[in-house]
């Protein structure tokens, strides 16, 4: 959103970026606030599924732990600050992008941290160290940095996704009410999502292998085997990838046709479902050595099963208010 308002002020689609930067403004504070909140369901499967891991590695992140929630609440802050800073005070451009881009930059923080937690949970060996040497050790993990900047790079495409998806809502909607829909706002909100796509896309055809080098190399290994479904299944995501390149690229040149957008955004969805599979296959190669049997965390875990439904209630009930929350933003669009 900061960089949007930014290009808004040195480009000459002006009228457009600030246009998306206010409808951005609308769902931010809600989209972050159910990022939190769903958040908490996968790291209860983790949980459930990596107990011992999980808790061994946030102890030895000592008090880390709870700067990182400290930074959390201070990036949340300063988004309502940047949301709403031309009411509560002088609208100037200079001080709503640095609050805005202080709030990104703890962000980046909290996101460091759990990369570094996840990390932390398949090298068990290295906890004492991190204990002993606090915050400071853990830029010094061996493959925390290209993690971190592969999730970065994955939420960037994600934010372009999102866009894209707003893009073609858009579309379609005008099109219900008789507005060529392949002309205007919607068709450059689609153009400017598949460009922040590609733009997180493209890069991981370099992260990506550093990644896979960081990895240990009985991890490593497997993953490049052929002879398992995780390996199978990693082949089957890099495909997806580069097709969904491809038709990205094509999206962005020919933007009236959905079917390049739309296709490049299917084939994004499934590489992210086929990593998701991937990474615990990867949790589990990495903790074979630590374990007996794949029940790695059996005793006592599955009592974390009840907050996990009921979070599951809460992740239903709170993706209800967004789509109702989507769809008047959509008819603010609209002038309805």
């Amino acid at each position: 959103m900061v960089t949007t308002e930014l290009l808004g002020e040195w480009t000459q689609a002006k009228e457009f970026y600030r246009k998306l930067t206010r409808q951005l403004a609308h769902i931010l504070p809600w989209t972050m606030i159910i990022g939190m909140v769903v958040g908490i369901l996968p790291l209860l499967l983790v949980q459930v599924t990596y107990g011992p891991f999980v808790s061994g590695a946030m102890n030895s992140m000592g008090s880390g732990g709870l700067v990182l929630v400290g930074i959390t609440i201070l990036a949340l802050v300063g988004v309502s600050f940047y949301k709403n800073w031309p009411s509560w005070l002088p609208n100037t451009l200079t001080y709503r992008v640095v609050v805005g881009g202080l709030s990104s930059g703890l962000l980046g923080v909290t996101a460091f941290g759990f990369v570094t937690i996840n990390v932390l949970m398949m090298n068990p060996d290295q906890w004492q160290m991190v204990r002993q040497g606090g915050m400071g050790e853990w830029g010094t993990l061996a493959s925390v940095t290209p993690r971190f900047l592969h999730f970065m790079l994955a939420s960037v495409a994600g934010v372009g996704m999102g866009l894209v998806i707003y893009g073609i809502a858009l579309r379609v909607n005008e099109a219900t009410t008789g507005i060529d829909p392949n002309e205007g706002f919607p068709i450059w909100v689609t153009r400017y999502g598949v460009s922040w796509m590609l733009g997180g896309t493209l890069p991981q055809m370099v992260i990506g292998p550093w990644v896979l080098l960081s990895l240990p190399d009985h991890v490593r290994v497997a993953l490049l085997s052929g002879s398992n479904l995780a390996s199978i299944l990693f082949f089957v995501s890099v495909i997806c990838a580069l097709v969904s390149l491809v038709l990205l690229n094509a999206a962005l040149m020919v933007p009236g046709y959905r079917v390049f957008s739309i296709g490049g955004v299917i084939g994004l969805m499934i590489t992210v479902a086929l990593m998701v599979v991937i990474r615990d296959r990867v949790r589990w190669y990495g903790l074979i050595e630590y374990v007996e049997s794949p029940a790695v965390a059996a005793d006592a875990q599955w009592g974390l099963l009840i907050p996990l439904l009921g979070w599951a209630v809460v992740f239903i009930i709170i993706g209800i208010y967004g789509l109702r929350r989507w769809k008047r933003t959509l008819r603010m669009s609209s002038g309805k």
